[in-house]
Formats: C-alpha cells, structure tokens, sequence
C-alpha cells in the first residue's frame, strides 16, 4: 500500500536529522514500513525504514525537545569510578 501524506509530518532521523515525511509504502505484516522523506538541510528525498525516524518537537502538543546529551566530564569509567576534578 502506498499513501501520500495529506499534510506531510515532520520527523527527525535516529542521527538528529530534520526531516519531512511525504509517503507511506507498507508491503505488509512482513516487511519494514517505509517512508519517504525530504531532508531539510540538503533537500534530498531518502527512503527510510520507520525505525530510523522520531516524532519532532511539537509544543503545542506538550512534546518537548529531549534533553541534550550529559557531558563527558560526568562520564563514569570502565571501573564505575566517575571523572575526578582537582
């Protein structure tokens, strides 16, 4: 099955990627659904699996940008033992 999109719904990739979704291709219970997506930043038009894409933000909606990753000076060693500040 193949169904445009009517509006088309932003996503972001599993990379970070802002993206535009325009059509669903679904081949059935056995298959990866897949979508195809306008990337904002370079425009190109990609075919990606459903698992590779995220709900964008959405205020309005109470979908809050996710929190940005922890830094590495609170990274936690190969011995459980935390960064040490002097």
């Amino acid at each position: 099955m193949m169904l445009q999109l009517d509006p088309p719904i932003p996503f972001v990739t599993d990379d970070g990627r802002k993206c535009t979704a325009i059509v669903l291709l679904d081949y059935g219970p056995e298959y990866q659904s897949l979508m195809l997506v306008g990337m904002d930043d370079t425009r190109e038009l990609w075919w990606l699996p459903h698992t590779r894409l995220r709900m964008d933000t959405n205020v309005s909606l109470g979908r809050m940008p996710l929190p940005k990753p922890i830094a590495a000076a609170n990274h936690v060693g190969s011995n459980g033992i935390g960064a040490s500040h002097s």
